[in-house]
């Protein structure tokens, strides 16, 4: 509905009104005051129309036990883990859509030097490898020199290499960058994708869920809808329909909703619209016309060159408007904020 504006000169004024409209009846009230105002000031205001209307009911399904982790480059990340310049971006492992466990490794970096000593250390060990068991052949073979101290030397050599490839292992395991939980790759970075690296942006993000639904406001008998276990609803998301199933959780015998879909990463809040059956002949406003006060609903209505706040009784409420069932009358003007 569009507004109108209206110029007015404001009065203070704490009024004693009778109250009439669509409902019909008369009723006195005491109804906040109105503030001095003694300059010009420009309202906003709509019309109160009366006409058909047809309610309905919506309802927010929220994915149940919804968990997001953002994995990042930040930064100087990789020179605190490791001194040295030469590390590079490897490879990511995962796509959006692919299933990860906790301690799988998303995405990678390598570094030249770690790659040239572990070579060098795996080389040293493996040379050592062979000379101790060649010189302990010839031992076995007797009649020669006495190896022991050879092999016993070769045997610390072997030690030392595995602690520097276990060391050099643990530098390269830090350039792995691996998932904390188990769930769903939810995004890939497309510069990651492409091969290249981000700092500073979110690299990949990985979700988990029940994979159910919890609506937050399931319908009253007073709206008319009734959801019990095993109904279908068509319910939106942010760019696509789908269809849910209610079940009845075990645990508390509350209604939860499963996609019929299998949809490996879902949306994290759906829409369900249910029309409901019209209403005939009714006066209607804008709902934001409408405020609070105590324990009693007002508007603003334009009496002369004022506007005095009138209790109102209000009924159902579709999209943007508010049934009112008696306060106000068709064409009476009220103040929006």
């Amino acid at each position: 509905m569009v507004s109108k504006k209206t110029k007015l000169n404001i009065v203070i004024m704490a009024l004693l009104l009778s109250l009439t409209g669509c409902g019909g009846g008369v009723k006195d009230t005491l109804v906040p005051a109105r503030y001095i105002s003694e300059y010009e000031v420009e309202r906003n205001t709509v019309t109160v129309k009366k006409g058909d209307l047809t309610p309905f009911f919506e309802g927010e399904l929220l994915l149940k036990d919804y968990d997001e982790v953002t994995y990042r480059i930040e930064g100087k990340w990789l020179e605190q883990v490791l001194e040295t310049d030469d590390v590079i971006f490897d490879a990511v492992y995962k796509n959006v859509g692919d299933s990860v466990k906790a301690g799988e490794t998303l995405l990678s970096f390598k570094s030249e030097s770690l790659s040239k000593k572990l070579v060098e250390a795996t080389a040293a060990k493996n040379k050592a490898v062979i000379k101790k068991e060649h010189l302990q052949n010839l031992a076995a073979i007797g009649g020669g020199p006495d190896y022991s101290d050879d092999i016993a030397s070769l045997t610390n050599d072997i030690k030392v290499a595995d602690m520097a490839i276990r060391d050099i292992n643990n530098d390269m395991d830090k350039l792995r960058i691996k998932a904390e939980k188990d769930g769903i790759v939810s995004y890939v970075n497309q510069s990651l994708a492409d091969g290249f690296l981000s700092t500073g942006v979110a690299a990949l993000k990985v979700v988990s869920d029940s994979g159910y639904y919890e609506m937050k406001n399931i319908p009253d008998a007073s709206t008319g809808i009734s959801i019990k276990a095993g109904d279908s609803f068509k319910v939106r998301g942010s760019v696509s329909e789908y269809d849910v199933v209610a079940e009845e959780e075990q645990e508390s015998g509350k209604l939860i909703f499963k996609l019929k879909e299998d949809i490996p990463v879902k949306e994290k809040l759906l829409r369900l619209h249910q029309d409901l059956s019209q209403i005939n002949d009714v006066c209607y406003v804008e709902t934001i016309a409408l405020f609070e006060s105590g324990n009693d609903t007002y508007v603003y209505r334009k009496t002369g060159e004022v506007f005095r706040a009138v209790k109102v009784e209000t009924g159902e409420k579709t999209g943007i408007y508010t049934v009112i069932k008696s306060g106000l009358e068709e064409g009476d003007v009220v103040e929006l904020p």
